[in-house]
């Protein structure tokens, strides 16, 4: 058997390095992909999930406060342009629909002919690009009636209660007051005068 010849066996080692190395690499890479893929759809999912979460919430406790007298909702201006949807529906059911959809502001009803007007862009089929509404309810101000649309005349209108928040905040103004009080010391110094007294006697003395 004849041996290899040292050059042609670090050729082939060499050749099965490239291989094996390229191989790992590739697969690494793919494998780095298919995390980033993942991570990603979770990532979306995640958003999607909160999106649907703070609507739900939104929905679940939305009120509704009847508007006006009889008619469709109108603003200031006693018009009515803006997104909605109609749908034979009772005012029962119109209430419902709208509370479950985020996006619907109000509706309009009427229970004699069983048709309403929803406010909102979810399935809008007329001025669909007017969200003026949607994005402010109180611009829904008045009701308003169409001869063109007499089935409305006796409908009613509710808008989604707005719950205003107000946060009153109070300062407190401290001042503080330094008294400095100056201590007068007086010192009084007292002088004795001592007299002394000196008596002399003087004996007189008689010889006989």
């Amino acid at each position: 058997m004849k041996r290899m010849a040292p050059g042609l066996l670090l050729s082939w080692l060499a050749v099965l390095l490239v291989v094996t190395f390229g191989a790992k690499t590739r697969l690494s890479s793919s494998d780095k992909l298919g995390k980033q893929l993942v991570m990603a759809k979770f990532a979306n999912l995640t958003r999607l999930a909160r999106g649907r979460s703070a609507l739900l919430a939104r929905a679940a406790s939305k009120e509704f406060q009847a508007l006006g007298t009889k008619g469709f909702c109108g603003d200031a201006s006693s018009r009515e342009s803006t997104a909605r949807q109609f749908q034979f529906i009772s005012c029962a059911e119109a209430r419902n629909f709208c509370s479950q959809d985020a996006a619907c502001v109000a509706f309009a009803c009427t229970d004699t002919h069983n048709v309403s007007v929803l406010y909102t862009t979810t399935g809008c089929t007329e001025d669909c690009g007017q969200v003026a509404w949607i994005q402010d309810p109180s611009l829904i101000t008045t009701t308003i009636t169409d001869r063109s649309q007499p089935t409305f005349n006796d409908a009613d209108c509710y808008v989604m209660a707005i719950t205003t928040t107000t946060t009153t905040l109070t300062y407190t103004t401290t001042t503080t007051t330094t008294t400095l009080t100056t201590t007068s010391t007086s010192m009084s110094t007292s002088t004795t005068s001592t007299s002394t007294t000196t008596t002399s006697t003087t004996t007189t003395t008689t010889t006989t």
